[in-house]
This record gives C-alpha cells, sequence and structure tokens, in this order.
C-alpha cells in the first residue's frame, strides 16, 4: 500500500470509530419512539461519548505532534494526518455533545407520559 492512502485510512478509522455510538442513537430514535428514560440515558451517553472522543482525539493530536519524522515522507504523512485530526478533535465532539445535550432539554421539557 502506497504511503499517501495512510492519511485516508487514517480518516475513515477516526471517523468511523468516533460516529458509529451517534449514528445508532439517532437511527434508534427514528425508527423506535423511545421511553422518557431512554431519553435521559441515550442524552448522558452522548454526552459522556462526545467527552471520551474529545479526551482520545486530543492526546492522539498530542502524541502524533511530538513525533519526530526520520524521513520527508514520513514528515508529509504526519502533517496531513495531523492537521485532519486537528479538525475531528473540536467538531466532532461538540456536535456529540450538542445532541446529547439537546436529548436532555427534551427529558426535562417533555413530562413522564411521554
Amino acid at each position: 500500500m502506497d504511503i499517501e492512502y495512510w492519511p485516508l485510512i487514517t480518516n475513515l478509522f477516526i471517523g468511523l470509530f468516533a460516529v458509529a455510538p451517534v449514528i445508532y442513537v439517532l437511527w434508534f430514535f427514528k425508527t423506535i419512539t423511545p421511553s422518557h428514560k431512554k431519553v435521559l440515558l441515550y442524552g448522558i451517553g452522548l454526552i459522556a461519548w462526545g467527552t471520551i472522543i474529545f479526551a482520545w482525539l486530543s492526546s492522539g493530536l498530542s502524541s502524533m505532534e511530538a513525533t519526530v519524522a526520520s524521513n520527508p515522507q514520513e514528515q508529509e504523512l504526519k502533517d496531513g494526518v495531523v492537521t485532519s485530526l486537528k479538525i475531528w478533535v473540536f467538531i466532532f465532539p461538540a456536535v456529540t455533545l450538542a445532541i446529547g445535550a439537546n436529548l436532555l432539554t427534551h427529558y426535562i421539557l417533555t413530562g413522564e407520559n411521554t
């Protein structure tokens, strides 16, 4: 496999790992009407998941920035991965936290008979 494909594979792995639980929760809400308590649990779960993903991505970013490349090809690969990781570190956890906060707001504003 050519070295220029590694940033693409890294981006796909990061994206799939981070997005899978959120996609599951959104799919679950579209297909099945959840109970009032499940809305609370999924809201808390998404907030926790956003926090975990932020910690995981920010530690990965600092690890990637700390590595020293031994040749120009590795340096180019490292720069590509660091650039794409900088985008993911802030955007995806913010979206996940916002969805979780929205579910908690839904839980608080609606009554028990939902």
